[in-house]
């Protein structure tokens, strides 16, 4: 639509006013229209010079005299335009169909959520109370079931969930001789049984020398192999005022031969030092130690530097056969990275062929003067 031209002026009269002719009376109706019109191409009564200026998140804004079509810009309704939410809600929707977004609660959250399965995250089932109780892989509760265990652990003084058959935790009422601690245990046997006395007791074997010299232990047999580990948790305390010399650690056998190596602790007498003993050997060169005199006439006595003052500590020995050496080591907390070399023999060196035994044992030499040699061992594990 567009605005009528001016018409023409009728003849006038004498006042001199122009006639309304309805030339004049058609045009202002024309303009009646085009001033008031709301269709295409009219101006309304709004000049067509004004703009409909538009902010985020509207779009489309412009000059009136053109079609104008307001929209929402593209993730333009931030959370400042969104009605505030009730404390603790989520929006989104619990139906079973498209809905228009609600505020859900708490309690319909979790209802909405799923229990977990092996394959899924989910929620915890409901526990039913309780104190006892604890939650299995496959989604129930059950109460915990009592299982004495023993055996090889990362951390040395708890007992581990599998034991193997050579673990013994000294837990029965005496030394186990048949086998029979746990499912295929390996069966203890002693060495000079007098005049060393063996006693279990509160979850511990000791054994103790009173009067004189001797040696002894226990020792169970290796399985076949040439990789093994062993390690045990020992202390060695002694009384009285005399000078004897006493030790005590793990010790590997050859039956054949009689030949025997030990790792372990010595008192000659005063502060224990770790040391690695090899009776049979007519060398003693070890890097990083001294070779000492001979023990009681027994070649091969290897010592370290002094590791403690005094007696009643606790000490972790470790023997570990791979392939054609045998290392020695020793701890003094028994937790994994803690353990060093003590001394390391090629296994052909030490033996005529092959240990085929393991134990543990003491040795103490011209015990007088009220002196006692007591040895405790509170557990021993084959490690690998």
């Amino acid at each position: 639509m567009t605005a009528p031209l001016q018409p023409v002026p009728g003849t006038q009269v004498s006042d001199g006013k122009g006639m309304l002719t309805p030339v004049f009376q058609s045009w202002f109706q024309q303009l009646y229209t085009y001033l008031s019109a709301t269709v295409a191409g009219g101006g309304g009564i709004v000049p067509v010079t004004r703009q409909i200026n538009t902010t985020a998140p509207l779009a489309g804004g412009g000059a009136i005299g053109n079609d104008l079509t307001l929209t929402l810009t593209v993730n333009g309704v931030t959370n400042t335009y969104l009605a505030k939410v009730p404390t603790l809600t989520l929006k989104g929707n619990n139906t079973v169909s498209t809905a228009t977004p609600q505020d859900l609660t708490v309690a319909q959250v979790n209802a909405m959520l799923p229990v977990f399965t092996s394959g899924l995250n989910g929620l915890a089932p409901l526990s039913g109370g309780g104190t006892v109780n604890f939650l299995r892989a496959d989604g129930t509760w059950a109460a915990p079931t009592a299982t004495a265990t023993t055996g090889v652990n990362v951390t040395p003084d708890t007992h581990p969930a599998s034991p193997t058959t050579a673990d013994d935790e000294f837990e029965t009422a005496s030394l186990d001789t048949t086998g029979t601690r746990s499912a295929g245990a390996l069966a203890w046997t002693t060495i000079n049984a007098s005049p060393i006395t063996f006693v279990q007791q509160q979850g511990s074997l000791q054994m103790t020398v009173t009067l004189g010299s001797a040696w002894g232990g226990i020792y169970q047999t290796i399985a076949a192999g040439t990789a093994y580990k062993y390690r045990c948790k020992h202390r060695m305390r002694w009384s009285g005022a005399g000078t004897a010399v006493q030790t005590c650690g793990l010790w590997l056998y050859e039956s054949g031969t009689g030949k025997y190596l030990t790792a372990g602790i010595l008192n000659n007498p005063g502060p224990q030092f770790w040391m690695a003993w090899y009776p049979n050997l007519t060398t003693t060169t070890q890097t990083g130690n001294t070779a000492t005199a001979s023990l009681n006439n027994t070649p091969g006595c290897i010592e370290s530097a002094p590791f403690l003052t005094q007696d009643l500590k606790w000490v972790y020995i470790e023997i570990e056969r791979a392939g054609a050496t045998i290392y020695m080591r020793a701890s003094p907390s028994g937790l994994e990275g803690t353990f060093v070399d003590i001394g390391n023999v090629a296994t052909t060196t030490a033996f005529t062929t092959a240990p085929d035994n393991i134990g543990i044992g003491t040795y103490a030499i011209n015990l007088g003067g009220g002196t006692n040699n007591l040895v405790t061992t509170d557990w021993f594990r084959r490690m690998a």
